[in-house]
């Protein structure tokens, strides 16, 4: 299992745990929404080291746990629902009893590239050169192949980077966040790390 997976895995045994002991039952959709949505729209927590989580990956991830017999499942109105099965509930507490860790995944090239991006204060010397980097980002994004739903979102998180490039005191940290998301729906982390490079 990668380690991408492993992580996914144990957020799915944290969320239907955290029911005061008892085991929560869940859909996939309500179980997207909660863990990864904030008003409708995605939050920082549906990325994965710049990865973009999808509903495929949460729907998959619960299919092998229950094919492994760590989640159980039941129909109920066309609608289906999971809860952990008393295997998964055995594992959740070994898992917490040898202090197993996902969340502090190996840091790779990108995740570093990304760090050191955001390091980049924006100010009065290079406003203009980031809100044309912002524009070529734009154009890069025009290229590539995604859903409608997919596009709008991630060129609304570069428009309003945009924006707050030219705000009189511009916040650094979230347009850097708002650029990494919108490269993390398009899958062009890459090609954004080469566009925004020449700030190194």
């Amino acid at each position: 299992m990668k380690d991408f997976e492993k992580r996914l895995e144990q957020r799915i045994f944290q969320y239907l745990s955290d029911a005061e002991d008892i085991t929560r039952e869940s859909s996939l959709n309500v179980m997207y929404n909660d863990l990864f949505k904030s008003n409708g729209l995605l939050s920082s927590e549906a990325f994965d080291q710049g990865r973009l989580i999808r509903n495929d990956d949460l729907r998959n991830m619960v299919r092998r746990m229950h094919s492994e017999g760590l989640v159980t499942q039941r129909e109920h109105y066309s609608e289906v629902y999971f809860r952990l099965s008393d295997a998964g509930i055995v594992e959740l507490n070994r898992r917490q009893s040898e202090e197993l860790d996902f969340t502090l995944p190996v840091q790779d090239a990108e995740t570093r590239r990304w760090q050191r991006l955001k390091q980049t204060k924006i100010d009065l010397q290079n406003v203009e050169s980031v809100a044309e980097l912002i524009n070529k980002s734009l154009e890069e994004l025009s290229k590539v192949d995604l859903t409608n739903e997919e596009h709008r979102q991630a060129a609304a998180y570069l428009l309003a980077a945009r924006e707050l490039v030219v705000a009189p005191a511009p916040p650094s940290e979230i347009i850097w966040d708002l650029v990494q998301k919108a490269a993390a729906i398009a899958g062009i982390a890459q090609a954004v790390l080469l566009i925004f490079s020449v700030l190194d």
